[in-house]
This record gives structure tokens, sequence and C-alpha cells, in this order.
């Protein structure tokens, strides 16, 4: 009985993990962030696209939830506004 039921997870579980999706057609953009801003509890890093005009943000937070919302609404209060 043992051997029965492990054989067949051993046959649905792989089947159950099997990915599904659709290949990516976007483009990947490989990008380098830099540093702009820290605090004690995060660090604010930025990565600016010339040809779409767009800035993306990286924040990276440490802490209690109080620390890392304090650390998010200083490193981010331009942005906020």
């Amino acid at each position: 009985m043992i051997k029965l039921v492990i054989l067949t997870l051993a046959l649905i579980v792989p089947s159950l993990l099997a990915c599904n999706g659709k290949v990516n057609p976007y483009e990947v953009v490989n990008s380098s962030f830099y540093k702009v801003a820290i605090h004690q509890h995060g660090e604010k890093y930025a990565y600016h696209n010339q040809d779409l005009n767009q800035s993306y943000y990286l924040l990276k937070l440490r802490g209690d939830s109080y620390q890392a919302g304090l650390a998010y609404g200083t490193l981010m209060k331009n942005e906020i506004k």
C-alpha cells in the first residue's frame, strides 16, 4: 500500500510542478542602479532610462515594520509628494 502511494506521488508531483507559463515577450532591462540616499534602516538606489525618460527606484529596507516604514517615507519623500 505504501509503495503504491509513493509511486502515485512520484508520477503526479512532477506534473504539478511543471511550468505552464509563456515566454516573456518584453525586453529584459540590464541596468546599473546607483545609490542615491541612505537611512539608518535602508538604502535607496536609482536607475534612469534615457530612452524612455523614466526613473526606477529600488529600496533595501530593514528593521521592524515601524523602522522600515520610517525609512521608506524618508527615502521616498520627494517621489511621494
